[in-house]
């Protein structure tokens, strides 16, 4: 099987600095441009089936990527960002402190949110469902934390090496799955230049 995964195009909350989590999140107009880039130069590529965040931006973004393809489109919950509960549209630096004041990034659950290990334990579920697919091809659609947790496990990193994979806006990255994980590209943005 061949994965393609790919981060959903630049929002006004990138931009300005805003917590998104599990909000719906609204691609800037650079966003759009970012999707339709990807979408053509993807074209050539087989897809034979597409999982996709149920958040707006990332359904936003794969109907912009395959807005000319008849493909099959699942929208799952279980490919969200990390939620970052009482945080959730509040400006990053808030989240930022609390994680410094609490221990650190890697190990603070906001009030009413998750972990990036609680991520990562979502990230293991999705591997798992995607070893028992039969497609060929997968263009998956995702968010920058739940594809960083992703590649993290494929590569065999840690929680904070898998934090520090780039994960661009409309990057994607190359996966083969042949019984083991294999990766061929990550964070290519050439579509961009």
């Amino acid at each position: 099987m061949r994965l393609i995964l790919v981060r959903h195009g630049e929002t006004i909350e990138n931009r300005t600095g805003i917590c998104q989590g599990h909000s719906p999140g609204r691609l800037s107009p650079e966003g759009i441009k970012q999707a339709r880039r990807l979408g053509k130069h993807l074209r050539n590529e087989r897809i034979d089936i597409a999982f996709c965040s149920d958040l707006k931006r990332a359904k936003d973004s794969a109907a912009e990527i395959l807005r000319d393809r008849n493909i099959a489109i699942r929208y799952l919950s279980l490919l969200r960002e990390r939620s970052p509960g009482i945080f959730q549209g509040r400006p990053l630096q808030e989240i930022y402190k609390a994680e410094e004041e609490n221990g650190g990034w890697d190990t603070f659950r906001p009030p009413d949110g998750e972990t990036f290990g609680d991520l990562r334990n979502r990230a293991k579920v999705f591997l798992k469902q995607l070893e028992g697919e039969s497609a060929e091809s997968v263009l998956v659609i995702s968010h920058g934390g739940f594809l960083r947790m992703m590649l993290g496990i494929i590569m065999g990193k840690d929680l904070k090496e898998s934090i520090a994979i780039p994960q661009e806006n409309t990057c994607y990255n190359i996966i083969e799955y042949d019984g083991s994980w294999h990766v061929n590209a990550i964070n290519r943005t050439d579509h961009l230049e």
